[in-house]
């Protein structure tokens, strides 16, 4: 965290360096008098932690650095007018000169950055009235807009992305359904597990997709292979004194399969939230490793 701010967050690394945002401090009037105050502004750092950039957007109010990949970066900014109604911006930023450009399209409400893979963006877009969030993609400007929401669905998003592999949710009716799109916008399918309730997806790598699920017992950290029902309940590897658990990102390593999952768990007794890694050899090992 720079020394001049009162807090910040890293929400994805990769070998392009670090991502999120920061707390950027100015000199604001408050009741007759100066004082310091903050806002969100997105943020870089490099793989040390040793160089720092603000990635502030002139007549943003605040942002966020959402996902870097390689030499990209992908989030959004936000704004009010004056009759309070919030709208928001896709950005995409490259190095090494952090040169921006506006993803939004113009015939939508408010858009936004949330997941890079290769030289295509992923996230969502606010239709024009009746308001509706629909999932959406780039390929590294606001023409490529693509409209990737499902048939039938009320509201869609993308969270995460990897290896030709985008994830989110999909609400149809009143169930939050755990949505991936292994290719075109139109090949959109439902991981929702026979035993589940609702569920989301937080992220995929290497044909693996993670996020949680409402499983009897709970809100669970689940980790799927491309379908509903092929799926591995990763909250039973936990202490007992876990309530819920979710998980936020995958890696799969290229050379040797071996799985890594990250994410958190609550305890309702200590009434807060623990860092929790998963991990096994390899996909085809995963069953026999975790159960």
């Amino acid at each position: 965290t720079p020394p001049d701010s009162v807090g910040a967050v890293i929400l994805s690394s990769g070998v392009g360096g670090h991502a999120g945002w920061w707390w950027w401090p100015y000199q604001c009037h408050v009741g007759g008098q100066w004082q310091t105050c903050y806002t969100k502004q997105a943020a870089w750092w490099s793989d040390d932690g040793s160089v720092f950039r603000n990635l502030q957007i002139s007549g943003i109010e605040y942002s966020v650095a959402a996902d870097i990949e390689a030499d990209s970066i992908g989030g959004y900014g936000w704004y009010d007018d004056a009759s309070g109604n919030v709208y928001s911006r896709a950005f995409l930023w490259r190095l090494p000169d952090f040169t921006r450009t506006a993803l939004h399209p113009a015939d939508v409400r408010n858009s936004s950055v949330s997941a890079i893979d290769g030289e295509r963006q992923f996230g969502s877009i606010t239709t024009p009235f009746p308001f509706a969030t629909h999932a959406a993609g780039w390929s590294g400007s606001a023409a490529s807009f693509v409209d990737r929401h499902p048939s039938g669905a009320s509201r869609s998003w993308v969270t995460g992305a990897g290896h030709g592999q985008q994830v989110g949710s999909a609400y149809f009716g009143d169930v939050q359904q755990p949505t991936l799109w292994p290719g075109r916008a139109s090949s959109a399918r439902s991981l929702l597990p026979s035993s589940a309730t609702s569920a989301s997806l937080n992220d995929a790598d290497g044909g693996v997709q993670v996020g949680a699920a409402s499983l009897p017992g709970g809100s669970h950290a689940t980790a799927w292979r491309g379908a509903g029902d092929d799926y591995v309940d990763l909250h039973p590897m936990l202490p007992v004194v876990y309530a819920s658990s979710i998980a936020r990102a995958v890696f799969v390593d290229d050379v040797t399969g071996a799985v890594r999952v990250v994410g958190s768990a609550y305890d309702p007794v200590a009434e807060r939230s623990v860092a929790v890694s998963w991990h096994w050899p390899a996909l085809e090992e995963r069953a026999a490793d975790l159960n």
